[in-house]
């Protein structure tokens, strides 16, 4: 879940440059399943790891991005992707078609191929719209 090429400003690189984003329809099947990691080091995810009294919520800013990085089902397992990738991190879980459904693109990673990545179907070299955003987060599971 990196981005390689492209640039995005402030030296971090996009896995796919501005300008070249699509809705991969051929090589993304809606039945994929996707995961992304939520870091435990970053504030808005406090709660989630709270022992005491654990949201089961996705926070927005989880997933408000401009490219947003997932790992897909048809290239891993979500038992590899926790243990290999991310371990003792909590993960959101949607599928590609619950994503498009939201007004995401989704595309490989061309950088990384076991990964799929999501833009915003409405302005795709830009951050997400927050009510894109926030449909996602609504409908992302706590795995």
């Amino acid at each position: 879940m990196n981005g390689a090429s492209g640039t995005g400003g402030g030296g971090f690189a996009f896995s796919v440059p501005r300008g070249q984003r699509f809705d991969d329809k051929q090589n993304v099947a809606d039945s994929v399943t996707l995961w992304r990691a939520l870091d435990p080091q970053q504030k808005w995810n406090a709660a989630l790891y709270n022992q005491q009294a654990p949201v089961n919520q996705v926070h927005l800013s989880d997933i408000r991005k401009e490219e947003l990085s997932t790992a897909a089902s048809d290239q891993t397992t979500l038992a590899d992707f926790k243990k290999n990738r991310f371990p003792g991190w909590k993960v959101a879980e949607f599928t590609v078609r619950e994503a498009r459904a939201c007004g995401y693109w989704a595309m490989r990673d061309p950088t990384e191929p076991q990964d799929v990545v999501l833009y915003d179907g409405n302005c795709p070299d830009k951050i997400a719209s927050k009510p894109v955003s926030k449909k996602l987060t609504k409908l992302a599971r706590i795995v």
